[in-house]
């Protein structure tokens, strides 16, 4: 039994370590500034929330663009450019800056005044940077798929797919969003 938690545990490091180096995991802000609030000789004590906001975004995004840099080293220029690289990463960055947009509007503005609201909007606009994730994962495999075999899918197959996928995803998460709009997200800490 222990094994199971240790490995479920693991994973949802992975998991977890995933989503922040690509933007479109959950900010820590919230969790960062409870933290903060309880040792007084830190640099970001008594600073407001969305400047821990703003900080914690500079160190995401750079550590973004590292692993970017890498990633097109690794695969190389025409592979890169094979699969779509750039636009990958310009999706990704959408995912985390609506992601996160959510989390400011949701969490940080309507949540200490209306809790409800707050949590409704932080859901349905992380549900849609998680139905647009969903979509340029997809695509991702699918282009990694072509470029791996050498066979040629039309640029309007691709984007079938993505729309698909994508309006799959956001139904699940616009329907998830009006059920559980009065608990916290599992992907925050309050």
């Amino acid at each position: 039994m222990n094994t199971v938690r240790g490995v479920k545990n693991l994973f949802l490091s992975i998991l977890f370590c995933f989503g922040y180096l690509t933007l479109v995991g959950p900010p820590r802000a919230i969790t960062m500034k409870k933290k903060l609030g309880k040792n007084i000789s830190l640099e970001l004590f008594g600073k407001p929330l969305w400047e821990v906001l703003i900080i914690e975004l500079g160190i995401r995004g750079s550590m973004f663009i590292m692993l970017a840099v890498s990633l097109e080293l690794m695969l190389g220029d025409d592979v890169f450019k094979e699969v779509y690289g750039d636009e990958i990463l310009v999706g990704l960055m959408v995912c985390g800056i609506l992601h996160i947009s959510a989390y400011y509007l949701g969490l940080v503005l309507i949540a200490p005044k209306n809790k409800n609201l707050g949590m409704r909007i932080y859901r349905l606009g992380r549900n849609f940077a998680y139905a647009l994730f969903m979509g340029i994962l997809s695509v991702s495999c699918v282009l990694f798929y072509q470029y791996v075999n050498q066979i040629i899918i039309v640029k309007n197959e691709i984007s079938t797919i993505f729309v698909n996928i994508f309006l799959i995803f956001l139904f699940i998460g616009i329907i998830e969003a009006i059920l559980k709009a009065n608990k916290n997200a599992s992907t925050i800490d309050i």
